[in-house]
């Protein structure tokens, strides 16, 4: 006999036989279910076999897709200048500190590859956007693996933010920015224009313009400097040049380059900056010493310097030294910015006729020594009014004729002296006598 645990009593006690009848029930019961359930499976079987199919062709299309990329790729960059790759956006660490230029950024530009001009830190090449327009950007520098920029690139971004909110028809016109392949700075878009004020003057190939045209010129960059000037705040050009001043085709004058531009408080206030901030042979004399300080007037003593090339034609390099020795006495006394470029103010006086005009009142009172007494920019504006209604007036325009006319540092100013002792008989300027021996000294200008 048996004996049985209590555990396994209760067990064995629970437990019942199923019946073969009780089978056929179930699974009759269960049959209907698990059919389902098969065709659910079946189903579920098929779309996974077709999105399976349909990854392997996507992933079969990437691949091709990114080897068509990586051929054109390397076709573009042995076949065609660098300039010409697309442009993409690669690396935006440059606008990191400058969030607010980022809505800038062009996406739909192509660079045609044709270089419209260099200057010492930077090209301008043509560009497409769609529009034609001009991309100034910085030449190549070692500055991959920084973290920070150099100084050129941080100037270069300040002048990317002032232009940005820069408005007017007399200043380049800032279009956006776009992010050459393979650079961390991006290139400024600008307005394309036909020419440079330099280019327009000394190009023997080129007509050259007349006397009102001159003026008008002349009135179009003293209106931008007068924007600059008269906004809230004000800035500073600081390197106004006949480079730096393009023209479209219709001849409208508009500034650029606003690298060295300054954003100050009181444009008539004298800050401490830069010495010699552009272009040696435009700047004043206040910008000479290291420590130096100067206001807005140096764009209208540089505006001086560019009427005198604009009208003689002639760029004003060639200065008398800034002291010279009497004969006399034997002192050393100084010129001024006016007496050392007395040469070329007798062509400009040669080229338009007459000494009493008012763009010679504007060259004098424009290379004042002292920069209190230059003119501000509305006065210039007033002068270039005239100077506008004179050229259009054949009767205030006297016929061309030797008014050579220069103070000299003499007790009499009434004398008269040989033309050859001012001049030089072989270095006569365009438009003058050179056997007229006898020529006033002093008179009504000086220069």
């Amino acid at each position: 006999m048996v004996k049985l645990t209590q555990s396994s009593a209760y067990t064995h006690s629970k437990q019942k036989p199923v019946t073969q009848p009780q089978r056929e029930f179930a699974r009759r019961d269960t049959q209907p279910e698990l059919e389902e359930l098969q065709l659910e499976l079946q189903q579920m079987s098929c779309e996974l076999s077709a999105r399976v199919e349909e990854m392997e062709w996507m992933n079969k299309a990437l691949v091709a897709k990114e080897m068509e990329i990586a051929e054109l790729q390397e076709f573009r960059m042995a076949n065609v200048p660098s300039s010409l790759v697309p442009l993409v956006a690669e690396d935006y660490d440059a606008l990191r500190d400058y969030p607010e230029l980022k809505p800038y950024l062009l996406s739909d530009v192509t660079f045609t590859g044709t270089t419209i001009g260099a200057g010492a830190s930077a090209t301008v090449e043509e560009v497409l956007v769609p529009m034609g327009a001009a991309a100034r950007k910085l030449h190549d520098v070692a500055s991959e693996g920084k973290d920070e920029l150099t100084f050129v690139e941080k100037a270069f971004m300040e002048e990317c933010k002032l232009m940005s909110t820069l408005s007017h028809p007399n200043i380049i016109k800032f279009m956006g920015l776009v992010y050459p392949s393979g650079s961390r700075l991006p290139a400024v878009i600008i307005e394309r224009m036909a020419t440079n004020l330099h280019d327009l003057l000394l190009d023997s190939d080129r007509e050259k313009p007349s006397l009102i045209m001159k003026c008008s010129i002349l009135h179009n960059v003293a209106c931008g400097l007068a924007y600059l000037h008269e906004r809230s705040p004000p800035v500073i050009h600081r390197d106004l040049s006949a480079r730096n001043v393009l023209l479209d085709s219709d001849m409208v004058a508009k500034i650029a380059d606003l690298g060295t531009a300054r954003t100050v408080e009181n444009a008539r206030v004298a800050q401490k900056m830069t010495a010699c901030p552009g272009n040696e042979f435009y700047m004043p004399p206040e910008t000479i010493p290291h420590n130096c300080s100067y206001n807005s007037s140096i764009d209208i003593f540089s505006l001086g310097i560019l009427t005198i090339f604009t009208i003689g034609e002639i760029f004003p390099m060639n200065l008398l030294p800034s002291t010279y020795y009497t004969e006399s006495d034997g002192l050393l006394r100084a010129r001024t910015e006016l007496e050392r470029r007395s040469d070329y103010m007798e062509i400009v006086v040669a080229q338009i006729g007459t000494h009493d005009h008012p763009l010679i009142r504007l060259i004098q009172h424009c290379l004042q020594n002292l920069p209190t007494k230059r003119p501000s920019i509305s006065e210039v504006l007033r002068l270039l009014e005239e100077a506008k209604h004179c050229a259009r007036d054949d009767k205030n325009v006297l016929p061309p004729k030797a008014m050579c006319v220069r103070e000299e540092v003499d007790d009499d100013l009434s004398r008269k002296v040989p033309y050859e002792e001012l001049k030089g008989e072989h270095n006569c300027p365009p438009g003058v006598d050179p056997h007229n021996k006898e020529v006033s000294v002093g008179a009504t200008v000086s220069f």
